[in-house]
């Protein structure tokens, strides 16, 4: 029953726009406005792209972000490689620096200390 309701908990994540919202903030705040630079230089990107790109930022393992949209680990992996791809292939200024923040580096994550 416990595992039920954090499953429950922890998949509604990826849906709710409040605490994505908050999410944003704090990434921003402590990651020099990377997310409101990343929506700026891809106005057109999928939703689905953009919060995975967000969860990325935010130090989130591939396993959480596959139980935050509700895909395989296959598929989130997929995912980030295509993302990765479209990005490196653009013409954006930035691009180094946002590709540098999809990598996992556990010493890096917002949520770890909070060191940046």
């Amino acid at each position: 029953k416990i595992y039920t309701e954090v499953m429950k908990l922890v998949s509604g994540f990826g849906s709710d726009n409040k605490t994505i919202k908050e999410l944003e903030n704090f990434i921003n705040t402590y990651k020099n406005n990377i997310i409101v630079d990343f929506k700026a230089d891809f106005p057109d990107i999928k939703e689905s792209d953009y919060l995975l790109y967000l969860y990325l930022v935010a130090g989130f393992s591939s396993r959480a972000i596959s139980i935050f949209i509700g895909e395989k680990l296959a598929v989130v992996y997929n995912r980030k490689s295509r993302l990765r791809h479209k990005i490196d292939k653009s013409n954006i200024h930035n691009k180094s620096k946002y590709l540098a923040h999809m990598r996992f580096r556990p010493k890096d994550t917002i949520f770890v200390g909070y060191p940046l």
